[in-house]
């Protein structure tokens, strides 16, 4: 019935298996992903019975005389309301839409959204900005659970927080040995996965508000430069949270060009422009005059936030403040901490030990004062 009506092969998987996860008992996803496969092999009205056949609505079952498509209500227009969009991370991530957030490898934009996710799931605001207090569910499929273990230690205690903080507000699945594609291509174009209804199914499950994929490039196993596919998968990625006025931030990698540090005719993203055009939000990660600067390069729906400044401390990412009285300052002390950690380092490798204790002669200060990389506006 929804292939005789030309009906898009994303936005039909998303009523099949919504409609099979319905059925009592739940009606394998595998096996309705077959029917589709079997029905998109045809042409759409491709007889007089396919165009007879009727429509169903995905909720009920019952039999619809057309599609279940209703007119936007006009009621009210004409009277100057603004639309009162929220934001479950202050300009930064909007409800009900995906924000696409991308850096060159290695940058750190994955501890970055572990970052993220504590202030979210603690109502902490993050870098000044103020987080909307959210259970977050991170999908990684690019780090495993010990190093997510290890870095969200990090990130608690620089918050000064500890995992009963966190409660039942984070959830994290580790997919990297697991099938984490979402949405692949087909002979017949894209379409969603099994695991796409898995994830839908966890999302209600941990009734999560916000959700982060960690990496755009593990997740869809489509064409980048497909504009058609991209923007299905884009969709198909807000639908997840759309009735829940949650939030999708997806983690992608740069264009090549970018990559190489080249400034001119390049994309601070990879593949089609429909990347671009398809999230509602969208953030750039790069590293500048050591530090790390995090762009808002589009929003619409609202204004784009001032840059995002950060400097990296080992496995920490620390917010260097924009509204200091002396910013200079400010850097000037990273870099000064920076030195002293750096120095702490090297006589542990070499197997002087450091008291954690003041009054011990062999204390922070004593031992690493007489080292000519020490600050010497240190006391």
């Amino acid at each position: 019935s929804l292939r005789s009506r030309d009906v898009d092969r994303a936005e039909a998987e998303v009523l099949v298996l919504h409609r099979a996860a319905q059925c009592s008992p739940p009606f394998p996803a595998n096996e309705a992903l077959k029917c589709i496969e079997s029905a998109y092999k045809h042409p759409p009205g491709k007889s007089e019975a396919f165009r007879k056949a009727p429509a169903i609505d995905p909720d009920t079952g019952e039999v619809l005389e057309h599609l279940p498509l209703q007119p936007v209500s006009l009621r009210g227009v004409g009277q100057g309301q603004e639309p009162a969009t929220e934001h479950k991370l202050e300009a930064l991530l909007p409800e009900r839409v995906v924000t696409l957030l991308s850096a060159h490898g290695g940058t750190g934009k994955s501890l970055l959204a572990l970052s993220m996710a504590v202030a979210l799931a603690t109502g902490q605001p993050f870098a000044e900005l103020a987080c909307k207090r959210s259970r977050v569910l991170l999908l990684s499929c690019e780090d495993d659970d010990l190093v997510l273990r290890y870095r969200l230690d990090r990130v608690l205690q620089a918050a000064g927080l500890t995992d009963e903080a966190l409660g039942e507000q984070l959830v994290v699945y580790d997919m990297t040995d697991q099938d984490s594609v979402l949405y692949a291509s087909g002979r017949d174009g894209g379409h969603l996965t099994p695991q796409y209804e898995w994830l839908r199914q966890r999302i209600e499950h941990h009734q999560a508000d916000v959700v982060i994929i960690d990496n755009a490039s593990d997740v869809f196993d489509g064409n980048e430069i497909n504009r058609a596919q991209v923007r299905q998968f884009v969709r198909a990625l807000a639908r997840l949270v759309r009735d829940r006025n949650g939030a999708v931030l997806l983690l992608a990698h740069v264009d090549k060009s970018t990559a190489r540090g080249s400034a001119a005719g390049s994309e601070s993203y990879s593949g089609s422009t429909a990347w671009h055009n398809s999230v509602r939000s969208r953030l750039f990660m790069a590293e500048e005059d050591g530090h790390i600067v995090v762009r808002h390069e589009k929003a619409n729906y609202g204004p784009r936030a001032a840059d995002v400044r950060l400097v990296r401390l080992g496995p920490m990412l620390r917010p260097v403040s924009e509204h200091a009285t002396d910013p200079a300052a400010g850097i000037k002390r990273d870099i000064e901490l920076m030195a002293v950690l750096k120095l702490m380092v090297d006589f542990e490798q070499r197997g002087e030990r450091i008291s954690t204790a003041p009054n011990q002669p062999n204390n922070p200060y004593r031992l690493l004062s007489s080292e000519k990389q020490f600050p010497r506006s240190i006391t």
